[in-house]
């Protein structure tokens, strides 16, 4: 099932809303995350101009061991498809 959620996650380029922290940052919008990974997303408190508040958070470590099975997914994918193209060249050459 991981490859399966690693296509269902979006990448994105942002910039942050709060001054100060950098622009055209690449990540998840982490309640797009939380559809498809509910348990590598966290609420904190928010800090700064918005204390009080909350916001969700990725936590991006957890995201990798996903992406990790998801590779493994493809590549066994990748082996029965070669596998099944050799099966058809040797027919072929009989």
């Amino acid at each position: 099932g991981s490859l399966e959620k690693t296509l269902n996650l979006r990448g994105v380029k942002f910039d942050w809303k709060e001054k100060g922290k950098g622009n055209d940052q690449l990540g998840f919008i982490a309640q797009e995350v939380e559809e498809v990974l509910p348990d590598v997303v966290n609420e904190v408190d928010s800090l700064g101009d918005r204390h009080g508040e909350t916001h969700k958070v990725v936590n991006y470590q957890a995201v990798v061991p996903v992406l990790v099975e998801a590779i493994k997914e493809q590549q066994s994918i990748i082996n029965r498809l070669e596998e099944k193209l050799k099966d058809l060249e040797n027919k072929i050459g009989e």
